[in-house]
């Protein structure tokens, strides 16, 4: 892990990360929890390769952002203005989900939700959030769900 710093992008952290197909043929997509604050820009960002990867963050609430080619060449790239505090599992794997034995890094930054970073932001796939009492579709049983 290393931490970035560009005058005009702010600062970042790269995290370096494998994503492996096993000789039994089970997949080991890279899966890491991102925290953030809430009503904030977290930028994701693949910065190098080793396979065509797309990227999957998913919050608390039910929002998936994904990208698979969004960032230079086939380089998945995620600028999610967040909606809950609390921790993001983020998901990388291969595109397609093909066998695959390659090292990537990425490029990983929490910024205000008005940063330039975040412009323009990823449109969330779906945005299911969940009821403040905590059921899908606000029902009353928060676990019926």
């Amino acid at each position: 892990t290393q931490i970035f710093q560009d005058p005009t992008l702010g600062q970042f952290v790269i995290l370096s990360g494998s994503y492996e197909t096993h000789e039994n043929g089970n997949t080991d997509p890279f899966v890491l929890q991102i925290f953030s604050s809430g009503n904030e820009c977290v930028r994701l960002e693949v910065i190098r390769q080793g396979t065509d990867l797309e990227m999957t963050l998913i919050s608390p609430q039910g929002a998936i952002w994904q990208d698979d080619d969004g960032g230079v060449d086939t380089q998945p790239l995620i600028k999610a203005i967040t909606n809950v505090r609390g921790w993001y599992p983020l998901v990388l794997s291969q595109f397609a989900g093909a066998p695959a034995n390659a090292d990537f890094d990425l490029q990983y930054g929490r910024f205000a939700s008005n940063s330039a970073q975040c412009s323009p932001p990823t449109t969330p796939r779906t945005n299911n959030a969940k009821s403040d009492t905590g059921a899908a579709g606000g029902l009353s049983n928060p676990n019926s769900d």
